[in-house]
């Protein structure tokens, strides 16, 4: 019995050293932080009109002898907004534009893009005026860590204008309809 007693006293002193030992506490201490940044690649189209559709339709006067009017062919209501977080202290990005049909011949169209006017970080450049194609333009190119805002009249203002070159008025053909998809990309460069 005396045998069991004296190990039943060593256990507890080394049970109650050992805990001891490992709950001590000194006058610091320290813990991992960890900060992850998300790669970040996001666009949108936004407006105040009712749907972010574009319609250029050329009148009439009603007069014989008058040729369509194509004048103030414009839609200036849609609004470019972005959000980029680059992959890499070196990268940028573009955004381009590209139709997924060519427009109707003797017609042109161009669009023109503003510099961001709102947001911060680099938002990159407007390329300003051009025709978009089926190959793709850039819209906005030296774009870097950035957000633009959300919604209509923040980010990027898009001009669409459609022109039409009298040389070609002999391919008009009533009720032609060109339903053009215009798709804007953003891309590491």
């Amino acid at each position: 019995m005396k045998k069991l007693s004296v190990l039943l006293l060593i256990a507890t002193f080394i049970l109650t050293g050992v805990s001891t030992i490992m709950a001590q506490d000194t006058d610091t201490d320290s813990h991992l932080l960890k900060i992850s940044i998300p790669n970040i690649a996001l666009l949108d189209i936004e407006t105040s009109a009712a749907s972010t559709d574009v319609e250029l339709t050329p009148t009439h006067s009603g007069e014989a002898g008058d040729p369509l009017d194509f004048n103030n062919m414009t839609n200036d209501n849609l609004w470019l907004n972005y959000s980029s977080i680059k992959p890499s202290a070196l990268a940028t990005r573009v955004i381009t534009a590209t139709m997924d049909i060519d427009v109707p011949s003797g017609m042109t169209l161009q669009l023109t893009a503003a510099d961001p006017s709102t947001g911060f970080g680099d938002r990159g450049t407007a390329v300003v005026a051009f025709s978009p194609s089926t190959t793709g333009q850039n819209v906005i190119t030296g774009i870097g860590s950035c957000y633009t805002g959300d919604g209509a009249n923040f980010g990027v203002n898009l001009e669409y204008e459609l022109d039409m070159d009298n040389n070609n008025y002999s391919d008009l053909i009533a009720g032609d309809q060109a339903d053009i998809t215009v798709t804007y990309t953003m891309a590491d460069v």
